[in-house]
């Protein structure tokens, strides 16, 4: 999964680009598309470390302040040595990494949810044992509940820490609005939601019909 990180050697806090020949882009290519989206994230992440480099001593207004000058300025080298457009720089923007989503957040979150669904569902029969079927729907509903928005946030922080091994860089800043767990919040939940609620459906039926507890 390293190849889905921003190279380590292009990044500095001296707004220095570094480690790219000129050549001009085609983007009806999918290799030279990679190329560029790989650019525009190195070029985001140098402006975000030299406005870091900055809060320290001048302040957050500094910060954003170079932040932004620095970011402009490399967007420009981009467009310079590679032909391209700045609509082209602004379309590359946020481009994701399906791949690296689906086997570092996705996958891992999803084998939780299941788990967590399943544990509340044997939880929820032991506590209200054959005949109650009003409270333990009850009771079902308030799991689902709790366990969708506790999964989630269990997401927003390991999908964090995800962005941030990928990015080489704590502090995700603005990029924050790129991760699908978030950027996609009500979809999460609904799909979790939905997932748990079917779960514990399945669960239930196969405890009632004598199955392993």
């Amino acid at each position: 999964m390293s190849l889905s990180c921003v190279p380590r050697q292009r990044l500095n806090e001296t707004c220095t680009w570094t480690g790219d020949a000129p050549a001009a882009l085609d983007l009806r290519r999918r290799s030279d598309v990679r190329h560029l989206q790989t650019d525009v994230e190195v070029a985001e992440e140098l402006g975000v470390r030299y406005g870091d480099s900055f809060r320290r001593q001048q302040g957050i207004v500094v910060e954003r302040e170079r932040w932004v000058a620095c970011t402009d300025a490399t967007f420009a080298e981009i467009a310079r040595i590679h032909g391209v457009s700045r609509v082209d720089i602004e379309q590359a923007r946020g481009h994701r990494n399906v791949t690296y989503d689906l086997a570092i957040v996705i996958l891992p979150m999803a084998l939780l949810g299941l788990a967590l669904a399943d544990s509340g569902a044997r939880r929820s029969h032991r506590r209200f044992p054959g005949g109650e079927e009003v409270p333990r729907l009850v009771a079902t509903m308030v799991a689902v509940v709790v366990l969708t928005i506790a999964w989630y946030q269990i997401g927003s922080m390991w999908s964090f820490v995800a962005e941030s091994y990928r990015l080489r860089d704590a502090h995700v800043s603005f990029r924050a609005s790129y991760v699908p767990w978030t950027h996609h919040a009500v979809i999460v939940l609904m799909c979790g939601a939905a997932a748990f609620a079917l779960v514990a459906r399945v669960r239930y039926r196969r405890l009632r019909a004598g199955g392993p507890q």
